[in-house]
């Protein structure tokens, strides 16, 4: 079984994360041909939106029920960290809907060591 680049971040993938997570892996490389045009032209690549819709990507989270691919918080660090490792500006993209800056604002005070807590 080979390491896929999320395996940097979570080593302890369930079989169902490492499915969802073999399906990101698959997009890196498209991903990355755009890269350095989107960033030489400040732009967000409007067909990495595409490439993410038709590899289901952009159901990641949803539960399977309403035909996603029911993920969770795992898979969806998981994503952005690894598109981060290959195009920066596509790996914002799956984060903006949730809110994610609310949802670790909105932890302040309740994760990390009792120092950081406190400095929070």
């Amino acid at each position: 079984m080979s390491r896929l680049t999320v395996e940097a971040l979570i080593e302890d993938l369930t079989p169902a994360e490492r499915e969802r997570a073999e399906r990101v892996e698959s997009v890196l490389p498209a991903l990355h041909v755009a890269a350095a045009e989107a960033d030489r032209t400040a732009t967000f690549p409007q067909s990495h939106v595409h490439l993410l819709g038709d590899a289901g990507l952009l159901g990641l989270v949803v539960p399977t029920r309403f035909g996603g691919l029911g993920g969770g918080l795992r898979d969806l660090v998981g994503a952005t960290y690894a598109m981060g490792t290959v195009c920066p500006s596509t790996s914002l993209g799956p984060v903006q809907p949730f809110g994610l800056r609310r949802i670790i604002i909105g932890q302040r005070g309740r994760v990390g060591t009792p120092r950081r807590r406190a400095s929070a």
